[in-house]
């Protein structure tokens, strides 16, 4: 088990403007722990302007869905989103 929680080697590829005017501003991966990689996840504004993260899931032909990854408190999700968006910051992608 993992004592703390690093994301690194945060890669993001931005959305197109279109998309971006409703509120995805780009994909993302990063690495767990230096263990375990994570893909697809998209960075997302609120109507309010906070950021967030929406993680990757399938939705099957009965309409539920089933994630592929997914933070199992909210500390994990928070702790995950402030490393992300704090780096997306510092590197000029998010105000």
């Amino acid at each position: 088990m993992f004592d703390t929680l690093h994301i690194g080697d945060i890669r993001f590829a931005p959305a197109k403007p279109e998309l971006r005017a409703r509120g995805l501003i780009g994909w993302m991966c990063c690495s767990l722990n230096g263990e375990i990689q994570l893909d697809g996840i998209a960075v997302r504004r609120t109507a309010d302007g906070r950021y967030f993260l929406s993680f990757p899931a399938r939705t099957d032909s009965n309409g539920v869905s089933h994630d592929y990854i997914k933070p199992l408190s909210k500390d994990v999700r928070d702790a995950i989103e402030s490393q992300v968006i704090g780096d997306l910051r510092r590197r000029g992608y998010l105000p």
